[in-house]
Formats: structure tokens, sequence, C-alpha cells
């Protein structure tokens, strides 16, 4: 598990997805404002679980509470807010409740949504270590936390600087993901030199070349084939990404006299 910390310092998130441990599917139709849910396989499911209808991230996807199950039929207290068509997704959740910590105490909560993600706001400290944990409110089960971050650790970009390149509808739920990927691997890219680059996190210069190392994931992930769109995309911002990096460098080149980057190497003038 590790906590995300937004690009503006002021916000954790939390994945849901860590804690996705059983899935069926609906073995019918079910019409809006339904208590009864039947699916292929209710083996796993019991009596106050939380489940989440269809996929985390869709807009239509909910979490509710097992009332009981009768045979394959999963019975949930609270009616469902959506129609589903027959094969959608349903899982189980372990948890229903997000811990975020800092340090040792807890600071804030979140319940969990039927959201890729779940976002609290906070006050950030640059010497606390966050992290996160999950909770379920039923059983008082709490699980351990997962990886500390700090605030250096901070996304370089936001959503917002990758939809000037490609719709929120390409994008999809995943986007902070790959944008916290793009991040570590962007300060990685700079810190491999062994320099004392003051602006390794200023989000002004790292952050186009940021949002184009996330579109690449994006597209990386939705390849097919080396032939397909999302292949050609994927070179595309790689390409682009380059070129944002040695941007980047030629500017770290004027501010740091002394050093020049080359590759992935650190050569002292």
């Amino acid at each position: 598990m590790r906590t995300i910390i937004s690009n503006d310092l002021k916000r954790l998130y939390g994945k849901i997805d860590y804690e996705l441990i059983e899935r069926t599917r609906l073995s019918t139709k079910v019409l809006l404002a339904a208590t009864t849910l039947p699916v292929l396989n209710s083996s796993g499911f019991a009596a106050n679980d939380f489940i989440c209808v269809n996929d985390p991230g869709k807009e239509a996807s909910e979490i509710r509470q097992v009332n009981s199950i009768s045979g394959q039929n999963i019975n949930v207290s609270t009616p469902t807010a959506f129609a589903y068509e027959n094969k959608t997704n349903l899982y189980k959740l372990g948890y229903d409740l997000i811990k975020f910590y800092g340090d040792a105490t807890v600071i804030a909560t979140a319940t969990i949504k039927p959201d890729n993600m779940v976002s609290v706001p906070v006050t950030l400290s640059n010497s606390v270590a966050y992290t996160m944990s999950f909770f379920n409110t039923s059983t008082g089960i709490e699980t351990a936390k997962g990886e500390a971050v700090y605030t250096t650790d901070n996304l370089l970009c936001s959503s917002g600087d990758v939809s000037k390149y490609e719709s929120i509808a390409i994008l999809g739920a995943n986007i902070l993901d790959k944008i916290d990927i793009a991040s570590r691997d962007l300060r990685n890219v700079f810190r491999a030199q062994a320099q004392n680059i003051k602006d390794v996190d200023d989000r002004d210069l790292l952050r186009s070349a940021c949002a184009l190392s996330a579109l690449r994931y994006i597209f990386i992930e939705l390849n097919k084939n080396p032939d397909d769109v999302a292949a050609t995309k994927a070179q595309q911002y790689r390409g682009m990404y380059d070129n944002e990096v040695r941007r980047i460098t030629e500017v770290i080149n004027v501010e740091d006299a002394n050093v020049r980057v080359i590759g992935q190497t650190r050569c002292v003038r």
C-alpha cells in the first residue's frame, strides 16, 4: 500500500484496489433499487461483508454491505443506486475505511468509495512519514501500515497537466497511479547523477515532463500490438518526454556550472 501525496502538497490519496480480495459476476440483469444480487459464485462472501458492484472507478459503481447470503444470491441491506447488466463484476472488499497516519498518529480517515482513489485534505510537514492502513468497521480488524512517503515523494504534476495533451476519457481511473510512477522515475533520472539539484522538486520545471511520462505509461498499458494506435502514442510521448528531459538538463547545467549531465553519468568539468 502506498499513500500518494498530491502535487500541491495538500491532499493524501489512498488506492482501494489493494483490498479487493474476492471477485464474482452477476448471473443476470439487476434492476435499479435491487436488494438481491444473483451471482455466478457466492462462495467467499458472507453477511456483513462490504462489496463493490461494478469495477471501481466506473461511473455506475457502488459499495454496499451484505445482509445475508441465500444460495447464489447476495442480499444487500441498501437498495442499489443503479441497474446492472448480466456478467457485471462484483468484488468483496476486505475493509470499508482507510486510515491515514502521520508517523504513528491517525491524522485522517476516509470511507472507501467506488472510486479508484479516496482522498483527504491535510496540512503536510516535511519531517513526517505518511502511511495508510485499511480498517473494517464491522470486525474491528486493521491491516498493517503500508509504505511510508514524505513530501519529497509528492506528485510532480496534476491530472489537469496530463489532460492538456489527451482527454480525460482516455486517461482513465488510474491516472494518479501513472503520475505517481512518472514522478518517481523522473526524480530518479536526476538523483542518479549524484548531484545536489535544488530543482529536482520544482513543479514548474518538471511538470510537463512528468505529464508526458504518465501519458506514455497510460498508452503502454493500452497496447494490444506494436502497430496499434496506443503503441504509436506511447512512442510519441516517449519522444516528447526525452526532449523535455534534455531541456530540463540544459537548465540545470546553466544553474550548476560545475556539472554536465550526459545520459545517466555525472561529469565534473
